[in-house]
Protein backbone atom coordinates (compact mmCIF):
# COMPACT_ATOMS: atom_id res chain seq x y z
CA UNK A 1 0.00 0.00 0.00
CA UNK A 2 1.43 3.03 -0.89
CA UNK A 3 1.53 5.64 2.10
CA UNK A 4 1.71 9.36 1.33
CA UNK A 5 3.58 11.44 3.83
CA UNK A 6 5.05 15.05 3.59
CA UNK A 7 8.97 15.27 3.76
CA UNK A 8 11.12 18.51 4.22
CA UNK A 9 14.39 18.88 2.34
CA UNK A 10 17.04 19.93 4.99
CA UNK A 11 18.65 22.31 2.72
CA UNK A 12 16.26 24.01 0.67
CA UNK A 13 13.57 23.47 3.01
CA UNK A 14 11.22 22.19 -0.22
CA UNK A 15 7.75 19.88 1.16
CA UNK A 16 6.81 16.72 -0.86
CA UNK A 17 5.00 14.10 -0.87
CA UNK A 18 6.69 10.74 -0.55
CA UNK A 19 4.69 7.75 -2.01
CA UNK A 20 6.91 4.79 -2.38
CA UNK A 21 7.80 2.85 0.76
CA UNK A 22 11.70 3.52 0.90
CA UNK A 23 13.21 7.13 1.92
CA UNK A 24 13.91 8.97 -1.08
CA UNK A 25 17.89 9.67 -1.92
CA UNK A 26 17.56 13.25 -3.41
CA UNK A 27 15.26 16.51 -2.82
CA UNK A 28 13.43 16.53 -6.17
CA UNK A 29 14.25 19.94 -5.99
CA UNK A 30 17.35 21.07 -5.12
CA UNK A 31 18.85 17.19 -6.03
CA UNK A 32 21.01 17.36 -2.87
CA UNK A 33 21.70 13.87 -1.89
CA UNK A 34 20.85 12.98 1.67
CA UNK A 35 23.02 9.54 1.40
CA UNK A 36 26.47 11.14 1.89
CA UNK A 37 28.39 9.60 4.39
CA UNK A 38 29.50 12.38 7.20
CA UNK A 39 26.61 14.44 5.58
CA UNK A 40 25.16 15.78 9.24
CA UNK A 41 21.61 17.15 7.96
CA UNK A 42 19.22 14.52 7.68
CA UNK A 43 15.42 14.12 5.98
CA UNK A 44 12.69 15.47 7.93
CA UNK A 45 9.03 14.54 8.48
CA UNK A 46 7.03 17.59 8.28
CA UNK A 47 4.59 18.11 11.18
CA UNK A 48 3.51 21.45 10.25
CA UNK A 49 0.42 23.38 9.98
CA UNK A 50 -0.80 21.51 6.69
CA UNK A 51 -4.89 20.38 7.20
CA UNK A 52 -5.56 21.00 3.66
CA UNK A 53 -2.90 19.24 2.71
CA UNK A 54 -3.12 16.02 5.00
CA UNK A 55 -6.88 16.21 4.47
CA UNK A 56 -5.76 15.15 0.39
CA UNK A 57 -3.27 12.81 1.35
CA UNK A 58 -5.08 10.58 3.83
CA UNK A 59 -7.82 10.42 0.91
CA UNK A 60 -5.64 9.01 -1.09
CA UNK A 61 -4.23 6.62 0.96
CA UNK A 62 -7.68 5.23 1.65
CA UNK A 63 -8.18 4.95 -2.35
CA UNK A 64 -5.05 3.49 -2.94
CA UNK A 65 -5.73 0.73 -0.07
CA UNK A 66 -9.53 0.21 -1.83
CA UNK A 67 -7.86 0.13 -5.41
CA UNK A 68 -5.15 -2.45 -4.33
CA UNK A 69 -8.20 -4.56 -2.48
CA UNK A 70 -9.78 -4.38 -5.47
CA UNK A 71 -6.81 -5.60 -7.65
CA UNK A 72 -6.59 -8.52 -5.28
CA UNK A 73 -10.56 -9.43 -5.70
CA UNK A 74 -9.83 -9.45 -9.68
CA UNK A 75 -6.97 -11.44 -9.22
CA UNK A 76 -9.03 -14.31 -7.62
CA UNK A 77 -12.11 -14.07 -10.40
Amino acid sequence: MANYTLLRCPYCRYIWTKRAETLPVSCPRCKKRFDYPGNAKTLEEENGDFDDIKGVLEAANRISFICESLEETMEKC
